[in-house]
């Protein structure tokens, strides 16, 4: 099954776009406005009927030398839960950064596509399904995370424009889901993030700390990984079960690569990383800012994500530093 959007709304994501900027793209000054670079990804097949379903983002546009999320409100809100055993995301490789499934506590009207760059436009969001960084699988085999019935799906492209020309850009992704039969073990994220970054010039540290609910006793870690932008220099995530500090991951040398693709340290479902309630996890990034102002969230970020199961009754675990 495919859903695609990528005509009207593109034209009304265009002229907002445009209006903003202080351009009337309408304007009959014989000049017009010059035409985005296109930048949008060629649709792949879909995937086989029942086994997945392929979102087909409508287009918009990515200023020269800006950094801008975009969210679109997809027509799929399922009516019974459903398990997904993988995200695939395609992006354009000049200026792509991620895409992401996420759940909305309000409702949209479906098709709805707006900027959600900054906190206050994603406070009713939460992230459903993440994607497989680097198209290294997340969920081991035999494990999905649930999509709960109901639940309105919006999908997030976040864009950074580092040329001098406009991009026109339309993302597609694929979910992929467990066989109805299948028996799966459910897992789910623990995020931690900070959502405040505000890095000064020179040398900055920063911190974001997160206790394990007692939803439950045990949650059972199979991978865990960091993120950054170009500024970052180090990044490292602790964890204290009573017994003092213990180093879970590092990057003492954190390189720009490392933002698309990022190191990822696996445990195997038999033998995970087991995090009691109550457990602190501490996430700790180093930046230099060289740019000559003043950086906040999303042009930088500090984040660090780990899967665990069995996933609570509550499924994320999400630790935010919002100052």
């Amino acid at each position: 099954m495919t859903v695609e959007v990528r005509s009207l709304v593109a034209v009304g994501i265009l002229v907002a776009v445009l209006s903003l900027l202080g351009c009337d793209p309408t304007a009959a000054d014989g000049g017009g406005v010059d035409a985005p670079t296109d930048n949008r990804v060629a649709i792949p097949d879909a995937p086989d009927s029942g086994l997945g379903m392929q979102f087909v983002m409508p287009e918009w546009t990515v200023p020269a030398g800006e950094e801008l999320m975009w969210c679109w409100v997809t027509e799929w809100t399922p009516e019974q839960d459903v398990m997904v055993t993988g995200f695939q995301g395609f992006q354009a490789e000049l200026g792509g950064h991620h895409l992401v499934a996420l759940g909305t506590s309000v409702p949209f009207e479906a098709n709805y596509a707006y900027d959600c760059t900054d906190l206050d436009s994603m406070n009713a969001l939460e992230p459903l399904v993440l994607p497989d960084p680097g198209q290294q699988s997340h969920l081991p085999e035999g494990y999905a995370v649930r999509v709960p019935a109901g639940n309105q799906v919006v999908l997030q492209s976040h864009y950074v424009n580092y040329t001098d020309q406009d991009l026109l850009v339309a993302d597609v992704v694929h979910l992929y889901f467990a066989d109805a039969t299948a028996d799966v073990v459910e897992a789910s994220y623990v995020i931690l993030n900070h959502g405040a970054l505000e890095l000064e010039q020179g040398l900055v540290e920063a911190e974001v700390g997160c206790v394990m609910p007692a939803d439950q006793a045990e949650y059972n870690v199979t991978s865990l990984f960091g993120h950054m932008h170009e500024l970052g220099s180090s990044l490292r995530i602790d964890v204290d079960q009573g017994a003092g500090l213990e180093r879970l991951y590092e990057i003492e040398q954190w390189d720009v690569d490392f933002r698309d693709v990022p190191p990822i340290t696996h445990w195997e479902p038999t033998e995970p990383l087991t995090l009691q309630a109550g457990d602190q996890l501490h996430l700790g990034c180093s930046f230099n800012n060289t740019t000559g102002h003043v950086v906040h969230f999303p042009e930088e970020m500090c984040t660090a994500v780990a899967l665990y199961y069995p996933a609570s009754a509550d499924g994320l675990v999400l630790c935010s530093e919002e100052g």
